[in-house]
């Protein structure tokens, strides 16, 4: 879980970079694969319509999609990260010249979640080893992005899947 969560402040850092100042993307109607899992059971898997967004700065960025899912409502993803600045707004820097982290969030439905990764079609799992090897672009396999609660909750769900091969 640890590698998982420098992965996204690592690829939103990505993002900044490229981006130099500041940048900002939005993505309307798009077709992901998506699934609606309870306690690791698939409950729902269709085509979703959904939207979303990136953006970014050297303040911090962030990204997320919203979709609708005829029987759940409306299903909001949302991750992103700022870093710390001094008295005179600059960027402050740890020893190594890494931007310091202020906030990092992800959000499902505004409550905090986590972000794993599954097999497609079966929806089992991946091990570290794979999501060592998926990271470093040795894995054949392009796994579904499952968004789940931090905490346990009463709702009709609590993992959303989607598989999206634009890489937002």
């Amino acid at each position: 879980m640890k590698l998982l969560k420098a992965m996204v402040v690592a690829s939103i850092g990505l993002g900044l970079g490229q981006m130099a100042l500041a940048g900002a993307s939005e993505y309307d109607n798009v077709k992901l694969p998506c699934a609606i899992l309870k306690d690791g059971k698939v409950l729902k898997q269709q085509i979703c319509l959904a939207s979303g967004f990136e953006h970014g700065n050297m303040y911090g960025g962030g990204y997320g999609w919203s979709f609708n899912v005829q029987g759940y409502g409306k299903i909001r993803l949302d991750a992103g990260t700022t870093f710390k600045t001094d008295a005179n707004d600059e960027l402050m820097v740890d020893k190594h010249g890494e931007a310091i982290e202020d906030e990092s969030w992800t959000n499902l439905n505004g409550k905090p979640a986590n972000i794993r990764l599954r097999m497609p079609k079966t929806f089992v799992l991946l091990n570290e080893a794979q999501e060592n090897q998926y990271y470093e672009g040795e894995l054949n396999i392009r796994p579904y992005t499952c968004w789940y609660f931090s905490q346990k909750t009463h709702m009709a769900f609590d993992e959303v899947c989607y598989f999206d091969d634009r890489y937002l």
